[in-house]
């Protein structure tokens, strides 16, 4: 099994997302591929959810944000230049949750912080979550993608996002601040370069063999979407 690395500067969501798909319709069965990529002021909501009961929409279009729905499941996020997102592609016989997300905590551990896996879905600190996670799978191929929030701007998360009403009368805004955080409310210097350096070194010691870089000439619709 190869162990495929591939990052991009692009931080437009729709670029991004059609990144994605390429690299997830053309994997190959022997490889597991690992893309690092950013969006710039955008709300990405899960493949199900009500966009106006999850967004303030008004808002984030009048400050210039983006709205983009995902393949997968899960709650709405907020992504800046600030957050890392990550995405693991792999045929099912390849494909292997605990340590995909061994690789995000390792890489996050060798930075200085301590961090694990809750269930399926979220990476935390001291019980605040920094990452969430999504998966989607289709013909035998399948994908596990997420967020890592470096130095993400809570402010604008309350700003952009609508909290569930219950959630609000049962435990305060404070608290539904609490329960997020930042790599840089534990580590004042990370750097997202930082973070996608740790992830490719943990990349290759989970999985235990090289890490190669994605050859795009074999994706000629990674490079169209680039330009």
């Amino acid at each position: 099994m190869k162990q495929k690395y591939f990052s991009t500067s692009v931080v437009d969501v729709y670029k991004n997302q059609a990144l994605e798909k390429a690299l997830f319709e053309k994997a190959d069965k022997d490889e597991v591929i690992l893309f690092l990529w950013r969006n710039d002021n955008t709300v990405v909501i899960g493949k199900n959810q009500d966009v106006f009961s999850e967004v303030k929409v008004d808002t984030l279009l009048a400050d210039g944000g983006h709205i983009a729905r995902r393949i997968s499941g899960g709650g709405a996020v907020y992504h800046d230049l600030d957050n890392l997102n990550f995405t693991f592609i792999a045929s099912a016989d390849n494909y292997d949750i605990p340590k995909q997300l061994s690789v995000i905590t390792n890489a996050i551990n060798t930075i200085g912080i301590n961090s694990k896996a809750t269930g399926r879905n979220d990476i935390e600190i001291d019980g605040r979550k920094f990452s969430g996670n999504a998966f989607y799978r289709s013909g035998g191929v399948c994908l596990h993608h997420g967020t890592i929030m470096t130095r993400c701007s809570r402010e604008k998360i309350e700003r952009y996002l609508a909290v569930d009403g219950d959630k609000l009368k049962s435990n305060g805004v404070c608290s539904v601040r609490a329960r997020v955080c930042s790599l840089s409310d534990f580590c004042p210097g990370v750097t997202v370069e930082g973070v996608a350096s740790a992830l490719k070194k943990a990349f290759g010691e989970v999985y235990g063999g090289e890490v190669e870089p994605l050859d795009e000439g074999r994706y000629s619709a990674v490079a169209e979407v680039r330009t």
